[in-house]
């Protein structure tokens, strides 16, 4: 292949360019554009992966600072139901002692025996300990015939204030 290359003011020149050069040339005028769009297309994914970081960071960020608000909000709540609930327990709590010294006045001027009511000692939780479901089965009868006995006994507390009364 064959250039020729004119010149104005002197002489054209031509220049003869082999088999070799025309693949080198025609190599580097197709690489050069190839490799600058490969090179141009990397440098934006590699930015669009960081920007895509940066944001997702932020994202994240920022559903953090939510949540940790979130759990500042719930704290405060939860401390002002405790505060409410302390007070309720305190109030609750002095009601259960006039009720214990009013019950105290009310033994002593009902004239009480001394260990039938006792407002000094806690009040007993639960029921009776049971070692099996047997000895549960064995108190039924007698728990029944306790009821009933207490049952007649009220009924005939009636009858005698109805009769009274009258």
């Amino acid at each position: 292949m064959k250039f020729i290359l004119i010149n104005n003011e002197g002489p054209s020149k031509t220049v003869e360019i082999g088999r070799w050069t025309r693949v080198v040339v025609s190599a580097f005028l197709i690489g050069l554009p190839v490799s600058l769009a490969g090179l141009s297309y990397e440098f934006g994914v590699k930015k669009g992966v960081a920007e895509a970081e940066a944001a997702e960071g932020t994202l994240a960020a920022e559903e953090a600072r939510e949540r940790a608000e979130a759990l500042a909000n719930m704290a405060v709540e939860a401390e002002r139901r405790l505060e409410s609930m302390t007070l309720l327990l305190a109030e609750l709590q002095s009601r259960v002692t006039r009720l214990d010294a009013v019950g105290m006045n009310l033994t002593q001027s009902a004239g009480l025996e001394p260990g039938e009511f006792d407002f000094n000692t806690a009040p007993a939780l639960g029921g009776p300990l049971m070692s099996s479901q047997e000895d549960a089965r064995e108190l039924i009868p007698a728990l029944e015939g306790e009821l009933f006995a207490l049952s007649n006994a009220l009924m005939i507390a009636r009858c005698n204030s109805i009769f009274f009364q009258s």
